[in-house]
């Protein structure tokens, strides 16, 4: 079957990174975990966060000095394991997530959402 995926949602999948897997961390979870991977209160879950919003920041600083003409959507979600991720902006295709549809996340800083505005 032909590949359905927008350039949006196959750069967003692409251009991922997962903090944790990233440095040695104790925020794993053992045995029963209710569909947890990881201890959300646990002091590396809670750097790799930060990390994350840090990162986040600075992806979106690089890609509009080095890409003045193209516009980027990057994201950091923290819920279940802090990733961040990003993808061009294209004409005529949503991005991969709606700051509308996340404002509550986005209010609880479980999710960053920066455009790096405005060409397209």
């Amino acid at each position: 079957p032909p590949n359905t995926a927008s350039r949006t949602q196959r750069e967003a999948c692409t251009n991922h990174i997962h903090i944790l897997d990233n440095f040695r961390h104790r925020a794993g979870r053992d045995g029963e975990n209710n569909g947890a991977w990881f201890d959300a209160q646990h002091p590396d879950f809670i750097a790799a966060c930060a990390i994350g919003r840090t990162i986040v920041r600075l992806w979106a600083l690089k890609l509009s000095a080095e890409f003045p003409r193209s516009r980027f959507c990057v994201y950091y979600t923290r819920d279940a394991d802090p990733i961040i991720r990003f993808h061009r902006v294209y004409a005529g295709e949503p991005p991969w997530r709606d700051e509308n549809e996340w404002a509550e996340s986005i209010r609880d800083g479980a999710v960053l959402i920066i455009d790096t505005g405005p060409a397209v």
